[in-house]
């Protein structure tokens, strides 16, 4: 997945936003940063994955911290659309209810 770009977009909303492209270990670590820039600010948000066309463990990684920073913080964080990919992964992961257990 290296070389591959990864978008994070504020949709024109306060607290929704939207990701699309690739998640993965070729930019996971700017994935993070950019969450934790954009969701540091809201007390509630949610993230529309529905654009989100490739991902691996690593992108999983990166939305279970995301989800983590956010209850440690008081905050509310919840995604909604998540593609089957994603669902399988972290099926595999045993972390399936972590991130379906928070979908809008």
């Amino acid at each position: 997945m290296s070389g591959q770009s990864m978008d994070f977009v504020f949709s024109g909303e306060a607290g929704r936003f939207r990701l699309g492209g690739t998640a993965g270990y070729g930019n996971a670590r700017r994935l993070l940063e950019a969450g934790r820039r954009r969701l540091a600010t809201e007390d509630r948000a949610e993230v529309d994955l529905s654009a989100l066309t490739a991902l691996d463990s690593a992108g999983l990684a990166v939305m279970i911290t995301w989800l983590a920073e956010a209850q440690s913080a008081g905050r509310e964080l919840s995604y909604r659309d998540l593609p089957a990919a994603l669902v399988a992964t972290a099926r595999v992961a045993g972390v399936e209810s972590l991130l379906v257990g928070n979908a809008g």
